[in-house]
């Protein structure tokens, strides 16, 4: 019954196309060939890949415990047997990066898929419904943003670490749900936006005629085609969500030790890298190289998914 934003060549299309000796291409060939046309994005994606790869894999390709401590190997500088030196405590640097990695970039997308769903159930609800409905949701996305967002993230960090529920406890999930609430708002204003536009749509008013209920219109003809738009927003959401754990962190209201994450790792450093630089370097380079390489691939797929370039490609234009 849907009509997609982004649509596939019609018949008539595909049939000159065929006449004409040209191979038919599809939205997924396109949208892949503009996103190939971004080196950095290319290149970033291939950095990325490295690393959460390398995060998720570490304990079979590297030999060292991250929580094993020696003490007569405190402060070691960079070397083979510890690429990245050793820690105050004679831990294993490049152990605890990789170990850390993990953490950090589960949060970042755990974080990531809390507020999108937040944020698409609220625009979509105020996009579709409008009036009384959206002038709600939407104040009360306003009112959210009015709030320091890093005291507000202090704050339930701390609130939330001290609670009696298990699942909250240990540093990670509260951490990742604080993220994920104060987050949201941008993705509903979106969505509210991409709402407004396509409830016009004539594959909306005819599946209205054919009897099709509220929901199955928002999440079955309307959102299917607002994806492009939120998944270059939760590919930007994912960065400065790691940016915000390892914030967190760094201050003691985040993921809290024995368990490794950039932050606290680059937390447990500032005494001594005055001395000892290499154990704040490392930890401090893999949150740039990691947000700058998702900012290139969010970047790509902005052009990438652009439904106006999109389809003046398929036509040929």
């Amino acid at each position: 019954m849907s009509q997609p934003l982004i649509a596939e060549p019609t018949a008539v299309e595909n049939h000159a196309q065929l006449m004409e000796g040209r191979p038919v291409e599809t939205m997924r060939a396109i949208i892949w060939r503009q996103f190939r046309r971004h080196p950095a994005a290319i290149a970033a994606s291939s950095v990325l890949l490295v690393i959460v790869l390398t995060s998720v894999l570490a304990q079979w390709w590297w030999p060292h415990d991250p929580e094993a401590v020696s003490v007569m190997n405190r402060f070691e500088p960079p070397s083979l047997a510890h690429p990245m030196g050793t820690d105050r405590i004679g831990r294993d640097t490049l152990a605890r990066v990789l170990y850390g990695g993990r953490i950090s970039l589960s949060v970042g997308l755990l974080a990531m898929v809390t507020a999108t769903l937040i944020g698409t159930v609220v625009g979509g609800v105020a996009g579709y419904y409008g009036g009384i409905v959206d002038g709600v949701l939407m104040r009360l996305t306003d009112f959210f943003l009015c709030f320091p967002r890093l005291f507000i993230l202090i704050l339930l960090s701390f609130l939330l670490r001290e609670t009696n529920i298990p699942f909250l406890q240990g540093g990670v999930a509260p951490i990742v749900l604080v993220i994920g609430v104060m987050s949201w708002m941008m993705v509903a204003r979106l969505v509210r936006a991409v709402f407004l536009s396509i409830k016009q749509a004539e594959f909306v008013t005819a599946a209205h005629a054919y009897g099709a209920s509220d929901a199955r219109i928002m999440f079955g003809h309307i959102l299917p085609n607002s994806v492009g738009p939120i998944i270059v927003n939760a590919t930007m959401g994912i960065a400065w969500a790691i940016l915000s754990e390892s914030g967190l962190s760094f201050l003691g209201y985040g993921v809290l030790p024995p368990t490794p994450s950039w932050g606290n790792i680059l937390s447990d450093a500032q005494e001594s890298m005055s001395l000892y630089p290499w154990v704040a370097i490392f930890p401090g380079f893999m949150i740039f190289v990691t947000v700058i390489c998702i900012n290139f691939i969010g970047d790509a797929l902005r052009d990438a998914l652009d439904p106006y370039k999109v389809v003046g490609l398929q036509r040929g234009q």
